[in-house]
């Protein structure tokens, strides 16, 4: 992949966990990596999205289980829903790598076409 596929897929998956996380907190970031790497096909380190998220302030979260990587209760702040809501619509899919997972995709954004 190049660096500019990495980088939007990088923001595909940002977007997802903003989402997900408004819509309710995420018990942990083990679920993240199920969606991406389970449902998407996609090799991503949820936990390193999730810390540069509560960097930038978009998201807050109660720590990382004991003997784990994987954060708790993950929750998107006001300033990660305004985040997703100005970009959602600015996305761009990588077609020619993801064009078998767009629906789902489309799905875990919450968006009906792209």
């Amino acid at each position: 992949m190049n660096i500019i596929k990495d980088k939007q897929i990088k923001e595909i998956c940002k977007l997802i966990i903003l989402r997900l996380s408004y819509k309710q907190p995420m018990s942990s970031s083990f679920g993240y990596r199920n969606i991406f790497l389970n449902s998407l096909g996609l090799i991503v380190n949820e936990s390193l999205l999730v810390e540069e998220l509560e960097h930038e302030k978009m998201v807050i979260h109660e720590g990382i289980f004991e003997n784990s990587n994987f954060y708790k209760n993950i929750s998107t702040t006001e300033k990660g829903k305004k985040y997703f809501l100005e970009n959602i619509n600015k996305i761009s899919i990588p077609t020619d790598d993801l064009s078998l997972k767009i629906d789902k995709i489309k799905m875990y954004l919450g968006i009906d076409n792209l």
